[in-house]
């Protein structure tokens, strides 16, 4: 059996202003964007976790849900009516069985996804 230990990513500064408390600080779009070049970085070494243990804190569970994903994505921040959201792009994806269990995954997860477009 191997173990390894994965840090949860970067969370929301504690001096920012809409921190929530300590257990509630969640990653922020750089936090998830390097948790999940660490988690590609492990895939490539062969390395791909069948089983996650996780601290209860946010910022921990969301690393640990990452982990167990293993699904390649590009963050992108978007400013609406003065808020910012993060939208999580996946693909593009050229076959259909592969996006369908891509988001049977997510799913599972209970992360929504929405096709944004389809080819031919």
């Amino acid at each position: 059996m191997r173990i390894i230990f994965l840090r949860h990513g970067i969370a929301i500064d504690r001096e920012h202003p809409d921190c929530p408390d300590d257990p509630d600080r969640y990653l922020t779009a750089d936090g998830i964007s390097r948790t999940r070049k660490a988690i590609k970085g492990l895939k490539r070494l062969g390395i791909q976790p069948r089983h996650v243990l996780s601290s209860p804190w946010r910022r921990a569970r969301e690393t640990a849900e990452l982990a167990l994903q293993g699904i390649e994505s590009q963050i992108q921040r978007v400013m609406i009516d003065d808020k910012t959201y993060y939208r999580v792009r996946i693909g593009p994806i050229d076959d259909l069985d592969e996006l369908n269990v891509l988001r049977s995954r997510l799913r599972a997860a209970k992360i929504d996804a929405l096709r944004i477009r389809l080819g031919e």
